[in-house]
């Protein structure tokens, strides 16, 4: 909304142009009009403009009769009465800008500066239903877990070079970490040259100097350590899906190469009511193994998977219901609230990254004394209140799943007082010196538009914000003995589509830099943050080693890009490097919440039973790893890995 508007909301009636006399008197004529308040109509009294301050109006309706006119068709009631719509339809236009301008000017009228201190601060800390709604939302939906599915993925992303210098790192890593000492940087093909010699009964084998010396890794040979090609990840995603209804929970979890079909897939279904825990990698085996969980978990171990599965209570003890957190935050703000006293309030400017905005200043400040005195008070008011006693009771209650484990929980409150009794002591003997100057600035609409924050050392920190015209300015400060610890300022717009800004940001003392950003279309539901890379390669290139100068030059010109979009029942949100449009590399996470759909039990057909553990390394070696394995390789697992990994499931297969 233009901060302007509260230019001008009530016009003095001086200015209207009626004068002359009181019988005789015609708009606009130039007369000056003094006549006596019982000429039938003259209304004297105040308005408020949208500062809160007064404004004087006067209003003639000259009584007198006049010469009666021929009776005509009466046209001037339907004018009235369109004249009457038309201010009912304004008025309630003008009523809803114009509600929050007159609440508050009404508020500082009428209260004392401390009152409306208070005031304010209720209004945007404590009574804003915005700052509430996402906490309700998110109670609702966790405290009701009945029926719910969750599914998204979790997706990685890397250019060919970022994948080469991957691959480039792990041969290098590899080869120093299998050096017999530094220097030894082929130790593994040097010792198999040695175990070659002992088969030959020659015992006269060269030392490393002077083997490597005749020693020719040659083009395919790094001296041992098998090389990882990776060109498969780049585009790899974790998928997942998760529902649950009141008795079974079905899961899966996929890996997905760019947007093939799944790589390697997990199923899981667990059914509480039989105790039966169903699991499928379909890629090596069409068959479910139902693993009858009574024949490896005693009835307590039961309980507590089906109480961390299924016990709604469970969760619901952790969280603290919206009407309930809301009063106890209430409870203890009021605490802080009531200590604010003695509050100088006048008319001021604000300035904001260059732009200027008339506010209310309330200043007020805080010693020693009364922080501490508010410190009591809010441990006092924890102590006795019986809302944090039943929530933090619950709480330690639902973290021991089973009744029949030994709970200390219900002695938790009784040891919580005893700390708070001591806590108070201590602060008895703590010495609180110094003060801090404290200057809320409140626009015409009674919100907080800035903070400013000054000790008595000197030290200031200073938050404000100014939107006028639809341009937005804002600014953050923290200053030391009179210099720039940390500034940021920003300037941008406001529109239908959120908040664009771009940044600055300055660190002092010691870095002494600049660095760049920009916000844009940042609303409650989320926003982009962007930030050009090429400042820290500047600022680093000095002192960036031959080895990590591959990646540096990856980030040399590109923008870090961080997404984020929420709404209670969708996330996409995202980290990535960018060159220009091209992604050098990326993470990005969605999310999506929804009901659960029906879920049935595999049949007997397609299931092989398992009650022990014999029974489960027969379904094991019923399915066909090598497929696995192959699958591993596409990964990027080395193929002498891989043919180790194959000899050892063909030698545990002769044991079962």
């Amino acid at each position: 909304m233009d901060n302007n508007l509260n230019d001008n909301v009530g016009t003095p009636a001086g200015d209207s142009g009626v004068t002359g006399n009181a019988n005789n008197a015609v708009p606009g004529a130039g007369n000056e009009y003094t006549g006596a308040a019982n000429n039938g109509g003259i209304l004297n009294g105040y308005v408020m403009d949208a500062n809160g301050y007064t404004q004087s109006f006067s209003q003639g309706n000259p009584g007198g009769s006049a010469p009666q006119a021929p009776k005509k068709k009466n046209i001037v009631l339907p004018i009235v009465l369109g004249v009457v719509g038309v201010l009912v339809v304004v008025g309630g236009v003008l009523g809803f800008v114009f509600r929050g301008v007159l609440a508050n000017a009404w508020a500082r009228m009428t209260k004392s500066p401390e009152e409306y201190t208070r005031y304010v601060l209720e209004k945007n800390l404590i009574d804003n239903d915005a700052l509430w709604k996402n906490y309700e939302e998110s109670y609702d939906q966790m405290a009701d877990l009945k029926g719910i599915k969750v599914s998204g993925e979790v997706r990685l992303e890397m250019s060919k070079d970022v994948i080469g210098m991957i691959e480039d790192a792990y041969t290098d890593y590899q080869n120093k970490r299998f050096s017999y000492s530094s220097g030894y940087e082929y130790y593994d093909a040097y010792y198999e040259y040695i175990q070659e010699e002992w088969e030959k009964d020659n015992y006269d084998y060269l030392d490393y100097e002077d083997w490597v010396k005749t020693y020719d890794p040659g083009d395919d040979d790094d001296g041992g350590v098998p090389a990882i090609q990776l060109g498969a990840l780049s585009d790899i995603a974790l998928i997942y899906e998760l529902e649950r209804n009141e008795d079974t929970i079905r899961a899966m979890e996929a890996l997905q190469l760019s947007d093939d079909d799944y790589l390697l897939t997990m199923n899981e279904i667990y059914d509480s009511d039989k105790s039966e825990l169903y699991l499928q990698m379909p890629e090596i085996n069409k068959d479910y193994a139902k693993i009858e969980l009574d024949e490896f978990l005693d009835e307590d171990e039961l309980e507590q998977v089906n109480d961390v599965l299924f016990s709604n209570d469970r969760l619901e003890k952790q969280l603290i219901e919206p009407k309930v957190a809301r009063s106890m935050y209430k409870r203890y703000m009021d605490v802080l609230l009531s200590a604010i006293d003695d509050v100088d309030e006048k008319t001021d400017t604000l300035e904001v990254a260059g732009e200027e905005q008339k506010c209310v200043a309330l200043k007020f400040t805080v010693d020693g004394d009364t922080a501490k005195e508010t410190a009591r008070g809010l441990i006092e008011t924890m102590m006795d209140d019986d809302d944090l006693r039943q929530y933090l009771t619950d709480y330690m209650n639902s973290f021991y799943m089973s009744s029949s484990l030994p709970t200390q929980a219900d002695d938790f409150w009784d040891e919580f007082v005893e700390e708070m009794e001591q806590a108070l002591e201590d602060l008895d003997d703590q010495d609180m010196d110094g003060e801090l100057a404290c200057t809320i600035y409140v626009s015409n609409l009674g919100t907080i538009i800035g903070l400013n924050m000054e000790s008595d050392d000197g030290d200031e920190v200073f938050f404000g914000y100014v939107v006028n015209k639809g341009k937005l300015y804002a600014e953050v400060r923290a200053t030391q003995e009179d210099e720039d610890v940390i500034r940021l300022e920003g300037t941008g717009k406001v529109g239908t589509s959120g908040a664009s800004a771009d940044f600055t940001l300055y660190l002092g003392q010691d870095i002494d830099r600049e660095f760049e950003f920009a916000l844009s279309e940042v609303t409650p539901k989320g926003g982009v943050f962007t930030m050009d890379l090429s400042q820290f390669y500047k600022l680093a290139q000095d002192d960036i080693d031959e080895e990590m100068e591959d990646f540096a030059k990856q980030i040399k010109d590109g923008t870090l890009r961080i997404e984020y979009h929420g709404d209670g029942k969708k996330l996409d949100t995202s980290v990535a490097i960018m060159d220009d449009d091209d992604k050098v590399i990326g993470i990005s996470w969605k999310m999506e919440v929804g009901d659960a759909g029906k879920m049935e039990l595999p049949s007997s057909k397609e299931t092989e039973t398992v009650k022990d553990e014999d029974d489960l390394m027969e379904y094991l070696f019923d399915s066909d790893l090598d497929v696995f394995v192959d699958k591993l390789e596409v990964l990027g697992l080395p193929k002498d890995s891989a043919d180790e990994m194959r000899e050892e499931i063909e030698e545990a297969k002769q044991w079962y």
